[in-house]
């Protein structure tokens, strides 16, 4: 709609040009065709576009880097615009730069990629830090590391790469091995803050952290937890919808269910379907615990209300039973930051559970970290989290993993180049 109005009215897209002295546009390879649209609208040779299209990650959302490899054609082959490739890199190791190189050079072009990498995007070493101080003799070129599939005996592929991987750590571990510190500029011995484990998805994290822990080996478990998807979150707002349930006279069978299921009740599944049947929830020992709060829950505020409510369900003592107390935690204070955020707003308990509902619903996305911190740990994240942070060592695993090809099977494919399929 705002693209709309902006093309048809030609003083609103006159004003809105002459509003900005300078528009910046990052990660510009994962701008959209609508995005791109709404930026030509309200420009006025005055757009700054920074990206690396060997870092578009977004097709899924409609992200075109064939926008980018557009401009960067054009602005290489004509006046239209300036071209600056910033491909000093101050970050990394001279050999961690050359294994990319070559890596890279075998298989991204023109036309598979998007980028001529020999021409123009191999990255340079720029960080003489490396170079200046102390240079080990030790071989910190990429290693690949490889098994045998006929003799796994009995583990998985992902079983038996985190054995590898943590091996591998304790033998650096125990043999001194010597990594740079930027801090001190000099060589020391290898800590386990130094190592990173990197994955694609999330799904083998508690595999990780199950075969660490029996080869004594700490690690910390860096991720994102979503709200839709945690069932302790499910029993909060299932608890809050059954007391209101019962203020409005008609008990909610469903939420009587996931609360009587849960670890906050001590109901088992024979009582809850006698209860279902002979629909006498009123006799309960669950029904008879919620009748307090309905007499308060008018005259408290949100936050205090959540708070005396699972404090008389002793929730915290009962997270003890799922396990990851920590995360489970983590997930407690950040919906308590939630519902203190939608009072400050003037919104009621009943305005808070209409929003979780919503959130359920709609399967919107909130996230937030749940890392379990441990100190002078390993850690293992997904490579889209370690955008931007700095490890010693990193271990690349999981590359049996397919890829993700459903959206093939479906009937209807859309192709922003050749349509409708």
């Amino acid at each position: 709609l705002a693209i709309k109005v902006v093309d048809e009215n030609a003083d609103i897209r006159s004003e809105l040009k002459n509003s900005f002295q300078e528009i910046l546009v990052d990660e510009y390879q994962d701008t959209s065709d609508i995005q791109e649209k709404f930026i030509s609208l309200i420009s006025n040779n005055n757009v700054y576009m920074v990206g690396d299209i060997k870092q578009s990650i977004y097709r899924f959302r409609n992200a075109n880097p064939y926008i980018f490899k557009e401009k960067y054609d054009t602005y290489r082959d004509t006046d239209k615009g300036l071209k600056i490739d910033l491909v000093q890199n101050f970050r990394s190791r001279d050999e961690v730069l050359n294994n990319i190189n070559l890596l890279f050079d075998q298989f991204m072009d023109d036309e598979i990629g998007g980028a001529d990498y020999k021409v123009s995007h191999r990255m340079v070493f720029g960080n003489d830090l490396y170079t200046k101080n102390n240079v080990s003799k030790q071989n910190y070129n990429l290693d690949v590391i490889t098994y045998d599939e006929d003799s796994l005996d009995g583990l998985s592929k992902d079983e038996e790469e985190a054995f590898i991987i943590g091996n591998d750590i304790k033998n650096k571990f125990n043999s001194k091995y010597q990594v740079f510190d930027k801090n001190t500029k000099s060589l020391r011995d290898v800590c386990y803050d130094d190592f990173v484990i990197l994955l694609d998805k999330s799904k083998n994290f508690d595999l990780y952290k199950k075969i660490f822990e029996y080869l004594g080996i700490p690690l910390t478990i860096i991720k994102e937890s979503n709200l839709n998807k945690d069932n302790d979150i499910l029993v909060i707002k299932s608890l809050l919808k059954l007391i209101v349930s019962i203020k409005n006279g008609e008990i909610d069978k469903y939420s009587f269910i996931s609360v009587g299921r849960s670890y906050l009740s001590d109901l088992n599944d024979e009582e809850i379907y006698e209860y279902f049947v002979n629909n006498n929830y009123e006799e309960s020992s669950l029904y008879k615990k919620c009748l307090p709060f309905v007499d308060i829950i008018d005259i408290m505020s949100p936050a205090m209300f959540l708070k005396k409510l699972l404090d008389d369900f002793n929730y915290e003592d009962s997270l003890l039973t799922i396990g990851n107390i920590k995360a489970n935690r983590v997930r407690e204070e950040y919906i308590f930051q939630l519902v203190s955020d939608y009072e400050r707003d003037g919104n009621t308990i009943y305005d808070f559970i209409n929003y979780l509902e919503e959130i359920f619903e709609n399967e919107y996305d909130l996230k937030f970290n749940i890392n379990t911190e441990v100190n002078n740990s390993c850690k293992i994240m997904t490579i889209h989290k370690s955008k931007g942070l700095e490890f010693p060592i990193c271990y690349f695993a999981g590359f049996s993993s397919r890829f993700n090809i459903r959206e093939l099977a479906d009937k209807i494919m859309f192709d922003t180049k050749y349509g409708f399929v």
